[in-house]
């Protein structure tokens, strides 16, 4: 990544490099941060990283506005802007229990919903850019809907899934960054778990994000204790027949968390069950995936 970050920087001034590609520049060279910021095990690096990505897509965006190009550059820049409020939950999450340690939780905590609320806010004008473009495109016959206009149709619409997806799950990560006990992570946990189930209903007989917000959906219904509600989601993702290797992973997502569930209500039994079907039927590419390595951890513990 090192390489290809000195590259790009010299693309800004070669004269090899056309308008084109040196206007591109900004938006290479933040995504390339944002993989190199995933190498990294190193917080402090890895939030250098970030914020490198996030001027450089800003700068994008700002140069772009309204267009794909720029809701692109949203889309990562609001990638980058979830990832640093997860970080710092998982820095909450971190801390020793005790009294001692609330002031700081409750600091890290306000940081932490200030980035998934600028987050949940780019995923949102990346969207509005998505559906405008998506309204501009003219209606296409059966026959065209196989073609080039059908294709930029059906990307354009992944595209406004996606991010709706995003938003609801930038809502439901912020949930993670108040005290279980809170009335802020009930309410919370309440509205992302609606804003799943719509995205749901409106994209899963055709989009795997529609059984992402599922999954997700469970997983509020998991944080409010509400725990048939969670199994019902969870089952239902796992009842699905599919051989897709994308499908295969949410459905080891769901056995997860399913199994994790049936664990804390000493189900243990079943929960080894659900594991060990899952853990059978890997394929050897499969092991070392982080979804059937989390199968693998739930097995051991049940």
């Amino acid at each position: 990544h090192e390489l290809a970050l000195d590259y790009l920087e010299q693309l800004k001034t070669s004269p090899l490099a056309g308008d084109a590609l040196r206007k591109k520049v900004p938006y290479l060279r933040g995504v390339a941060l944002i993989e190199e910021s995933r190498q990294s095990p190193d917080t402090t690096a890895r939030n250098r990283l970030l914020d490198e990505a996030r001027q450089e897509l800003e700068k994008y965006a700002e140069a772009n506005p309204r267009s794909v190009q720029a809701a692109e550059a949203e889309l990562q820049l609001a990638n980058v802007q979830l990832s640093r409020g997860q970080e710092l939950v998982a820095q909450i999450n971190q801390l020793p229990k005790g009294n001692a340690y609330d002031a700081e939780r409750r600091s890290i905590g306000r940081n932490a919903r200030l980035m998934f609320a600028d987050a949940r806010e780019t995923f949102g004008r990346a969207e509005a850019i998505y559906t405008e473009a998506l309204d501009k495109l003219p209606p296409t016959t059966s026959a065209e809907a196989q073609g080039t206009a059908g294709n930029q149709r059906q990307e354009y619409r992944s595209r406004v899934a996606q991010l709706r997806f995003l938003a609801a799950q930038t809502h439901f990560e912020e949930g993670q960054s108040y005290p279980s006990d809170a009335d802020e992570y009930r309410k919370i946990n309440e509205s992302a778990a609606e804003e799943m189930s719509a995205i749901y209903d409106e994209f899963a007989r055709t989009m795997l994000v529609g059984l992402y917000a599922r999954l997700y959906e469970g997983r509020c219904y998991e944080a409010l204790g509400k725990t048939q509600e969670a199994l019902g989601c969870y089952d239902e993702i796992i009842g699905k027949d599919n051989v897709l290797p994308q499908f295969r992973k949410l459905v080891a997502s769901a056995i997860q968390h399913k199994a994790e569930l049936l664990v804390a209500q000493k189900k243990l039994d079943a929960a080894i069950e659900a594991c060990r079907l899952c853990l059978k039927n890997t394929h050897r590419d499969e092991e070392k995936e982080p979804e059937f390595l989390a199968v693998r951890f739930q097995f051991a513990e049940a």
